[in-house]
């Protein structure tokens, strides 16, 4: 019975003790927790669901492993899916097992494209062949697409390498730092070696005991209890690698955040600066140039019909006039729009160390994939206080023409303001816009054109008329709205006529130069671009407000 007790004990002491060894070296936990899928080369836009870089604790790294140009996009889910659109992409869902992501195949129509650039990204990182990205954040509503080499030639980018040479695998995998620990591995060495100890001790007293004395009889004995030794053997080791193994771990599972039951602001800071950075170079290149193809894809709208009459102007050194620098920075107020459909407008006040007053930018996003574009800009007047708005962080609602709820619906601000532009004090609308320092100089202007031309037995008429589809609407708080307006103007003169006689009219050198002669028996008519800001306040709650101007000559004629 002792010999049988003792070969058990040491029979467990060394299944113990090797199973912890083993826990502690072949079967030791890695450092990190790797899940990994691979897609073929057609699957050029991948998109990597919110929450699954928080499957496990942070920090992850989201690693892709190809061929030529990769590039991972960081930026909301609902933006990313606008960007992907109903081009084909797979989408990485969750975990097929604990080293296997799960995939899923969204079949599109659309075209793929180069994500590379694009304003649209909170942070992006590019690279060739191999690129990672880490992450130590909340979920959130953060989603990553991932582009291969075959999006970047979608749209005719540049790649860094032939395509003809790429691979047809792309692989794609999520690592995060392993927690995982053995904790039965030094109590099961521990108890092992215990237990083994003290089978070697019960041995060592069987032989001592004189088991030459007694060998048949404890042989009998031991030959009926020996039957039943290794089946305890077996049941004890069998409990003890149980207790030192367990399970596979439950999978988890992706969990974002709720989506939000209200639009979010369409820009961050840092994207702010970036589009504000683009644009600035762009214009200074078109500026510096004279050219609107130095302006790229970064203006349009009626900032692109102002820059491109002015270098036509200065080309035939019809004006000095230049146009205004864009500043990328100060930003010294964000009146960054709320939404989550397209186009996209957000207003920034900056100012530029050489100018005397800041200026305010209207950028304009068409849909998704394009570029944020300078759509309108207005220099503000001396001393003119923007009203407070809303917190860029929590976005500004972006209104109609024809908002109600206000002094004047903005459509309506702009007419009743070009009213008075073209009439003066005459206008019916004249007691419902405060003082403001361009009018007063306006009008100034055109009733000393209008003396001096009706001395000399000429006339002179002056147009103003507001452009409808020309206007972006941000409310500014609670007091009121922000209006961005654009007017165009005409000044007509005509030499006297009598008896059909008609005089003659002698221009300035600088308008000469455009129309070509300097004297001339027709009617002159001289174009004008206005860009007026207006505060418009609630009902009841006070007078428009112009709050800054922009008045740029776009060409002239004769009739």
């Amino acid at each position: 019975m002792r010999y049988a007790l003792a070969v058990l004990l040491i029979v467990v002491g060394l299944v113990a003790g090797g199973i912890g060894v083993l826990q502690k070296t072949l079967w030791a936990p890695s450092d990190t927790i790797t899940a990994s899928a691979t897609m073929h080369k057609s699957d050029d836009l991948i998109v990597v669901e919110p929450g699954m870089l928080n499957l496990y604790d942070p920090p992850a790294t989201l690693k892709v492993s190809g061929h030529g140009d990769l590039s991972i996009s960081q930026a909301p889910a609902d933006n990313v899916d606008a960007w992907v659109g109903n081009s084909p992409h797979t989408e990485i869902t969750g975990l097929k097992s604990q080293h296997t992501l799960a995939t899923k195949t969204a079949k599109g129509s659309g075209p793929s494209a180069d994500p590379r650039g694009d304003d649209l990204w909170v942070k992006q990182s590019t690279g060739t062949d191999t690129l990672s990205m880490k992450w130590d954040k909340e979920a959130g509503r953060t989603a990553f697409l991932i582009a291969t080499d075959g999006a970047s030639h979608a749209n005719g980018k540049d790649s860094a390498k032939d395509s003809g040479k790429s691979t047809d695998k792309t692989t794609v995998s999520i690592s995060w730092p392993s927690h995982a620990t053995t904790p039965w591995a030094t109590p099961l060495m521990v108890i092992g070696g215990i237990i083994l100890l003290i089978g070697l001790i019960l041995l060592g007293f069987f032989f001592v005991d004189g088991f030459r004395r007694r060998k048949r009889r404890k042989a009998r004995a031991f030959r009926h209890k020996n039957a039943a030794m290794p089946g305890g053997a077996a049941m004890i080791a069998a409990a003890l690698v149980l207790a030192g193994c367990s399970g596979p771990p439950e999978l988890p599972k992706p969990s974002p955040s709720a989506s939000p039951t209200a639009a979010q602001p369409v820009l961050t800071k840092g994207q702010l600066h970036s589009v504000l950075d683009k644009i600035s170079a762009a214009t200074e290149a078109g500026d510096k140039a004279k050219s609107a193809d130095k302006l790229g894809d970064r203006v349009t709208g009626p900032a692109l019909a102002k820059r491109k009459a002015i270098y036509r102007l200065q080309k035939k050194k019809a004006t000095t006039e230049k146009p205004t620098a864009v500043a990328a920075d100060p930003v010294l107020l964000n009146v960054t729009t709320a939404t989550d459909s397209w186009p996209r407008v957000t207003v920034v006040v900056t100012k530029s160390k050489n100018a005397d007053v800041p200026q305010l930018l209207d950028l304009y996003q068409k849909n998704p994939r394009s570029p944020y574009q300078l759509w309108s800009s207005v220099n503000l007047l001396p001393g003119a206080q923007v009203p407070p708005t809303p917190n860029p962080k929590n976005g500004s609602a972006l209104l109609p023409p024809d908002e109600d709820g206000l002094e004047l619906t903005p459509r309506d601000a702009a007419k009743h303001y070009a009213d008075i532009l073209t009439k003066g004090a005459k206008s019916k609308y004249d007691k419902q816009f405060a003082p403001d320092a361009f009018r007063k100089n306006l009008l100034k202007y055109q009733k000393k054109q209008k003396d001096s031309l009706e001395s000399a037995k000429a006339t002179i008429d002056f147009e103003h008329k507001a452009d409808p589809k020309g206007m972006v609407v941000t409310e500014a708080g609670n007091d009121g709205a922000l209006v961005l307006a654009h007017l165009s103007s005409t000044t007509t003169i005509k030499p006297e006529s009598v008896d059909g006689r008609t005089g003659s009219i002698t221009v300035p050198d600088k308008l000469a130069k455009l129309l070509g002669e300097k004297t001339t028996h027709s009617p002159v008519r001289t174009n004008y671009s206005e860009t007026v800001l207006f505060f418009v306040p609630k009902k009841s709650s006070g007078h428009i407000k112009v709050l800054g101007v922009d008045n740029t000559l776009t060409g002239g004629k004769t009739l």
